[in-house]
């Protein structure tokens, strides 16, 4: 008897003629889960990014098939990472750009049982606005810490009662919903992006934008400061590079006594400062050894002026013996 060969549905073969079609189209592959995302919340996604990408559901065999017949290096690694129901997404975007979009757009419900929590869950402290009865036992059963004030039951303080990751009770899940809190996010969630032949996974995705700013800053910053310091050249830091260089060499100028017309200023107030310092130092030793114009000089708060006597020939000689030291003349 004569073996028969199953005939391979119409439909099923146009779908894997598109699906190849659009992977050898597009650079980047998204695999979403849908996270009980409605038809609503889906067509407002397709509106917001029209032209921009492109969302097909589809059995995971016929696009496992598509793809291995595609163009794709490294497209077998990227086909292992497929679990579950998938919604498949074919765009040219940053898939890092689709993931903040997708999470921007997500809208939050309420939890049920068996959901797991997608981030730590936190019922806050303050007045409920219920009556004191049975709500305080079950509070104390989920591990609310309550009381009652003015007359309602007060939550004492801010609580986590779930963990991310954590599978929600069905008692958590009721009392989330009378406080009104809706921990749960719909909308398409990636878990996997294949990007010209690099696969990036859902830990690889899930980026803060604030602290990578932060983290390039300091990059930024730290790479600037090590192309000072060993003086390699670029167009951000030539202006620096040029600032340094001149201060340097303005310095060995400086400490050699080398003059020029831009150095004349300071080596002039360097030596009128150790003319200074000098100067009170000879004070210490002796107050009569300089000249009167000079202890003014130096931070004498009052020079006596010289009278007509005898002694001012005195005063005379010693500033002529101070003359001759070449004290003065370090003055003008």
């Amino acid at each position: 008897m004569a073996a028969t060969t199953k005939q391979i549905p119409e439909y099923k073969l146009k779908e894997v003629d598109l699906l190849k079609e659009l992977i050898n189209q597009y650079d980047v592959i998204c695999l979403a889960s849908m996270n009980k995302l409605g038809a609503r919340q889906l067509q407002s996604i397709r509106k917001k990014l029209a032209g921009k990408i492109t969302i097909r559901m589809t059995k995971n065999r016929l696009f496992k098939i598509a793809a291995l017949q595609s163009n794709k290096k490294g497209i077998q690694d990227f086909i292992n990472e497929i679990r579950g129901s998938t919604s498949y997404i074919f765009t040219d975007m940053n898939p890092f750009k689709l993931q903040i979009f997708l999470s921007e757009n997500k809208v939050e419900a309420p939890a049920k049982a068996g959901d797991i929590a997608p981030k730590d869950i936190i019922v806050p402290e303050g007045n409920t606005g219920f009556p004191p009865g049975p709500m305080i036992s079950e509070f104390k059963k989920v591990g609310i810490d309550s009381m009652v004030k003015q007359g309602s039951i007060y939550i004492k303080k801010d609580t986590v009662v779930a963990k991310k990751g954590e599978e929600i009770s069905r008692m958590l899940a009721l009392v989330l919903s009378r406080l009104n809190i809706n921990p749960m996010e719909i909308g398409l969630n990636l878990y996997a992006a294949y990007d010209n032949g690099i696969i990036l996974r859902e830990s690889d995705l899930d980026i803060n934008l604030e602290k990578t700013m932060e983290q390039i800053q300091t990059a930024i910053s730290n790479a600037l400061s090590l192309s000072i310091e060993i003086a390699f050249p670029t167009s951000e830091n030539i202006t620096l590079l040029i600032q340094k260089a001149h201060m340097a060499a303005k310095s060995l100028v400086l400490s050699a006594g080398i003059i020029t017309k831009d150095t004349i200023p300071d080596l002039l107030a360097k030596a009128y400062g150790n003319a200074l310092s000098l100067s009170n130092k000879i004070l210490e030793v002796n107050p009569e050894a300089l000249p009167a114009d000079i202890k003014q000089k130096v931070g004498t708060k009052e020079v006596v002026e010289p009278k007509s006597t005898e002694p001012e020939k005195k005063e005379e000689k010693k500033e002529e013996k101070a003359e001759d030291l070449g004290l003065g003349s370090l003055f003008g």
